[in-house]
């Protein structure tokens, strides 16, 4: 059997990486995180950027920049997708949802069809209060819950809004696994590395298996090559004259809106330097 991941018990003996980084260039890339989370990041990143073949100093850079703006310069890990909102928050990419992501669950949501609207939210004072941190109806907690139910419910695998899936997989790992549908997929993918069903909980218990770093790194680095993001990465080459166009296009692969581009690119930028010296 193989087994990639060594938080299981039984590990191969891994080879050197082939472009290793160390946890000193992160830290000069990411200067608000702590050392010894550079150094864990650096360890994990090394131990199977070869399998997923971030190989070279462009591919290393992109995969820095990316996954560094979703996990805040690996201060979080990427572990969940965060879901209290602020009244002053980015409410805009909750307004005018559109059923996007299949499979739908048109038995707990009869309406559910490609294209049409999900809900009619234009503005903050559209969306209930049970859904808003601030909102003055329920906890912090419960609101951030509720949101999540409702915003994602019946797509992607997940059940209706009474069963909770929305909050349950929301995005997890360095880059957030989203929809049931991921999971379970990343789940079938272990088993073929030779690890349980549902190992440590991926499917029944997200919140818990991606607490493990190395669980949340490999998921990120899965998400990575499944999208042929090395191939966006290998054609997004700040000497030519159309980086912008494909950093940007990388971006929307690891984030639908490509939110905070300019920090996708800064962090690309500080990185491709440095893993250059």
């Amino acid at each position: 059997m193989k087994r990639y991941l060594g938080i299981g018990g039984t590990t191969e003996k891994t080879k050197p990486a082939s472009f290793p980084i160390k946890g000193t260039q992160l830290k000069e890339i990411f200067p608000g995180t702590d050392i010894k989370r550079c150094e864990e990041v650096a360890k994990l990143i090394n131990k199977y950027s070869d399998k997923f073949e971030i190989n070279t100093p462009l591919r290393m850079a992109h995969f820095l920049g990316q996954v560094g703006e979703e996990t805040g310069g690996f201060t979080t890990g990427g572990t969940a997708e965060w879901t209290c909102y602020s009244e002053n928050g980015n409410w805009n990419i909750w307004f005018n949802l559109t059923w996007k992501e299949t499979p739908f669950n048109t038995n707990s949501c009869p309406d559910a069809i490609k294209g049409n609207r999900k809900n009619g939210w234009k503005q903050l004072s559209e969306v209930p209060k049970k859904y808003r941190c601030q909102g003055g109806e329920v906890s912090k907690e419960k609101a951030g819950k509720n949101l999540f139910n409702y915003v994602y419910r019946c797509e992607g695998g997940n059940g209706g809004e009474e069963t909770q899936d929305g909050y349950k997989y929301r995005g997890h790992g360095f880059i957030h696994l989203t929809w049931k549908k991921q999971y379970v997929n990343f789940d079938k993918f272990l088993q073929e590395m030779g690890y349980p069903s549902d190992y440590k909980g991926i499917i029944s218990n997200p919140d818990e298996a991606f607490k493990d770093m190395e669980i949340s790194c490999f998921s990120g680095m899965y998400y990575w090559q499944k999208n042929k993001c090395n191939e966006s990465a290998d054609e997004a080459d700040p000497n030519q004259k159309d980086f912008e166009e494909k950093i940007n296009l990388l971006s929307h692969k690891v984030n639908k809106q490509a939110l905070h581009q300019n920090n996708r690119e800064k962090y690309f930028k500080t990185s491709f330097k440095i893993l250059q010296k």
